[in-house]
């Protein structure tokens, strides 16, 4: 991959990262507690949750929520092209400049392809949920609330691994 592509596939996905970010998902947030003011969080944004509090979750959307609801989980699921491709070029591209012979932590610039996995998980588990709802499928919301756990624990990773990343690169250019 040419350097001024790398840049234009980097500028485009980190635009539409914060386009997405602060836009969108906040706007589709703010008519979510319009239309159901008693909305627990979304599934996302938390670490973890009990099949109950899944359970409240869903029923606190209420029937007017829940469109919505779907809707940011199929936002969601372009997001995740878009977040894994553009953190996996970012860290390939800082790995490559940084390290000429093999790394031995190198293979970490493919956990954005596992976020991105267990975020997709967490989304078609949580779409099904809320169409069976009220009927409950304890199984899967465990299911789902696992993947939501192990997503945020590789972002966890990720986030430590590209901190290293700048310390070297800082290193490696203000400090050789």
């Amino acid at each position: 991959m040419t350097n001024k592509l790398f840049w234009v596939l980097v500028s485009l996905g980190l635009i539409a990262i914060v386009i997405i970010n602060t836009i969108l998902f906040p706007r589709l947030l703010e008519t979510l507690k319009s239309v159901a003011p008693d909305a627990k969080t979304i599934f996302d944004l938390t670490f973890y949750s009990t099949v109950e509090e899944s359970y409240r979750r869903i029923e606190s959307f209420g029937e007017a929520g829940i469109p919505i609801v779907r809707k940011l989980a199929k936002i969601d699921f372009a997001y995740i092209v878009i977040y894994v491709f553009t953190y996996f070029l970012i860290l390939r591209k800082l790995v490559s400049s940084l390290f000429k012979e093999h790394f031995g932590l190198s293979w970490l610039v493919f956990l954005p392809f596992g976020i991105g996995f267990f975020d997709a998980v967490e989304n078609f588990g949580y779409l099904k949920l809320i169409a069976q709802f009220p009927n409950r499928m304890e199984g899967l919301a465990i299911l789902t609330t696992s993947a939501t756990m192990i997503k945020w624990t590789l972002v966890a990773i990720v986030l430590a691994f590209f901190v290293f990343l700048i310390g070297k690169w800082i290193q490696k250019n203000y400090f050789n």
